[in-house]
């Protein structure tokens, strides 16, 4: 028998003991028949005594019935549907306007997939330069480009070319100079037409100055960081003249102050807070914007912002000529692309010509034909001819393409009285009659000829060179301001041929804003007394170059083609350039001659407001004569008045010849701070406007 079932009997005898006990009064109690045998604890310790040791575990029984279910619960609140994808999709790409059906086609067709790899080129840009980088940059990435842009002829041929170009609202026939509202708005709603599922990238294309309209696109489109990129595209001299007022002019760079730095990182600051206000101020707008060149520069710090520029070289020489005891200012390390303090700047340096032949054969072609359009084969048939219109008189083979400028920003060397000539002061003396004009316009580089006034004076009194009849104040007025401007722009001409006759076919590449038959997309340029006379310069500029003595000589590439470098793809070695200092010469590829450089100054070469730093330090300013390799030339006040005395001299034209010998001695002695009886000996000044001066 198992020990449990023992313990069991042994307590039931005992239990029925006790109640027997209980039950008899008179009785002994089980406890006391214990002690009476033998036990001698007190009654707890006999009652804790009765308890066994724990038996085995007995085996395990049948198992009962299953018990009837319980009743069911009641039902619980319903939960919050989840989003559909499509509905999380838009929760994350707000600007998806379609219907969900529309989504899942475009899931299923792969539309959507697609579309987070489909880029655009959006150029809304001013000037000359910034619409021709832009340009040759989105034609070299090969992205579907929307252009919008100031001086509309720049893209002469944009509806016939190739190049993959859209145009969002400007007129490719004229060049205007401001952009408006609803220009802004054609930009940007073209953009939210492109942004179909908040996922396509966005290149915008800026004059350098105008980066923030960048921002106003980013705002009002609501394109996310990873949507877009702003690249500032330089606008020639602008960029340069600003650096130096902002970071070197005043400044000087070493050890204890590196003040073009701390010039920087004060920019960079603003920069990056302008940033932030354009895009959280809802109200600002287009012309509410600061667009100034300063903040170029640091603004490149920003995320997704880069600039390109023609000659980064020059802005590290600027920066150079101002370090002391050999240091370098930190921005020149910047500038070469280092970090410095948690800076870094996203500056790409390529001139035009770098990235013209960067391109292939067809994207280059496609460049062409966007610049030039229908003046393709005008300009071709320009820049080759053997023959003047007339179809007799032949003229050089090589090709001296002259850049020029707008009609009025020529040399003052005719009507400065500075320069030995003096200008009209009142309309008595532009007289109608030739013999009534005073001698000194009768000068070889002016109005050498009866004719060559006529044809001015004729085209003054034509009813065809003004749009609306002039009151005779207004009338009288411009004939004084158009008679400066003329004989400035025919001084320079004849100067340049005179030079140059019998070397080269001269021909000027004039300024886009300024397109021969576009005068009335000059956006009001030339007013005088409240008439704009704009019609009135094209038919004199249309009337030198047509029937002056010299004029007639000097051919003009359409005005309006932004061709910078385009000009001399067909005449290799055949072409050499030179002209009025401009930017122009940074995009030109460096193995073209450049002959000359025209400046009303009395520095040298390295002037900063020439612009011609970088290529003059890297010894690319040059042109071949003789098989010899020769420095360009600077034709500054002294060089031109040099030139003259000599060319009067051999002319054995005496007069003319004494005049510019004392104007040219009279420079020198004020460059050099020479008394007038101190001698000149030894003194000159050297063919790049460096003062020579005796050892």
């Amino acid at each position: 028998m198992k020990k449990t079932t023992k313990v069991f009997i042994v307590v039931m005898i005992l239990i029925t003991v006790c109640l027997f006990t209980v039950a008899c009064k008179d009785g002994k109690s089980a406890y006391d028949i214990a002690v009476e045998n033998g036990f001698s604890g007190t009654y707890q310790e006999w009652l804790d005594s009765l308890k066994g040791e724990v038996g085995d575990t007995g085996s395990e029984g049948d198992k009962g019935e299953t018990g009837n279910p319980g009743e069911d619960g009641e039902d619980g609140e319903n939960g919050t549907d989840g989003m559909s994808a499509y509905q999380i999709y838009c929760k994350y790409h707000p600007q998806y306007k379609g219907s969900e059906e529309d989504w899942i086609n475009a899931y299923c067709d792969g539309s959507l997939q697609n579309s987070y790899n489909t880029k655009y080129n959006m150029i809304y840009t001013k000037a000359t330069i910034p619409p021709v980088l832009s340009a040759l940059y989105s034609i070299g990435n090969g992205y579907d480009t929307y252009a919008l842009i100031e001086r509309g002829k720049t893209y002469s041929g944009i509806a016939d070319s190739d190049a993959g170009f859209v145009n969002v609202g400007f007129d490719p026939n004229k060049s205007e100079t401001s952009f408006t509202r609803d220009n802004y708005a054609d930009m940007l709603n073209k953009i939210k037409e492109l942004n179909v599922f908040g996922n396509e990238k966005f290149i915008i294309y800026l004059r350098d100055a105008d980066l923030y309209y960048g921002y106003l696109f980013v705002r009002d489109a609501g394109l996310t960081e990873n949507q877009y990129e702003i690249v500032m595209c330089e606008d020639g001299t602008q960029l340069y003249n600003w650096f130096r007022a902002t970071f070197i002019n005043g400044k000087t760079a070493s050890q204890d102050s590196d003040q073009p730095y701390d010039a920087f990182v004060e920019q960079a600051t603003w920069a990056n807070e302008y940033r932030q206000t354009v895009l959280d101020n809802k109200e600002l707008e287009m012309y509410d914007l600061n667009c100034e060149w300063d903040f170029v520069i640091p603004a490149t710090t920003l995320e997704n912002v880069k600039l390109c520029m023609q000659d980064k070289e020059q802005l590290i020489g600027m920066l150079d000529s101002i370090s002391v005891d050999g240091y370098k200012s930190k921005l020149i390390n910047l500038l070469k692309g280092e970090e410095v303090d948690g800076y870094k700047l996203n500056v790409q340096s390529e001139n035009i010509s770098q990235l013209v032949s960067s391109l292939d054969s067809t994207k280059k072609q496609n460049y062409i034909e966007l610049m030039y359009g229908d003046y393709y084969e005008d300009t071709y048939n320009t820049l080759t001819r053997t023959k003047l219109s007339d179809g007799v008189t032949t003229v050089p083979q090589k090709k001296l393409v002259f850049i020029g400028s707008k009609f009025n920003n020529y040399p003052k060397w005719a009507s400065s009285d500075a320069y030995g000539i003096g200008g009209a002061k009142t309309v008595e003396d532009v007289p109608d009659n030739y013999a009534q004009l005073d001698q000194k316009y009768k000068h070889p580089l002016l109005f050498a000829t009866q004719a060559d006034y006529d044809s001015f004076i004729s085209t003054f009194n034509s009813a065809d060179s003004w749009a609306t009849e002039p009151s005779q104040t207004q009338k009288d007025a411009i004939k004084v301001a158009a008679f400066n401007d003329y004989i400035n722009y025919m001084f320079a001409f004849k100067y340049v041929y005179a030079m140059n006759r019998n070397k080269f076919d001269i021909i000027i590449k004039g300024h886009p804003a300024e397109s021969i038959g576009g005068y009335d997309g000059w956006n009001n340029k030339y007013p005088l007394e409240g008439y704009y006379y704009a019609k009135l310069v094209n038919a004199l500029l249309v009337n030198f170059h047509s029937n002056d003595s010299v004029g007639k000589f000097v051919s003009m590439i359409p005005y309006g083609t932004s061709a910078e470098n385009l000009a001399y793809l067909a005449l290799g070695d055949n072409l050499s350039i030179g002209g009025l200092s401009s930017s122009t010469y940074n995009g030109y590829d460096r193995s073209v001659d450049v002959r000359f450089i025209l400046a009303s100054i009395d520095t040298d070469i390295t002037t900063s407001s020439l612009n011609l730093y970088g290529r003059y330090n890297d010894g690319s300013l040059v042109f071949h004569e003789n098989g010899e390799k020769k420095i360009t030339e600077l034709i500054n006040n002294g060089n031109l008045y040099k030139n003259l005395f000599e060319y009067y001299t051999a002319q054995s034209q005496t007069s003319y010849a004494n005049m510019y010998k004392d104007l040219y001695e009279n420079w020198l002695r004020v460059q050099c701070k020479l008394e007038g009886s101190d001698s000149l000996e030894g003194y000159g000044v050297d063919k790049q406007g460096f003062i020579i001066r005796p050892n």
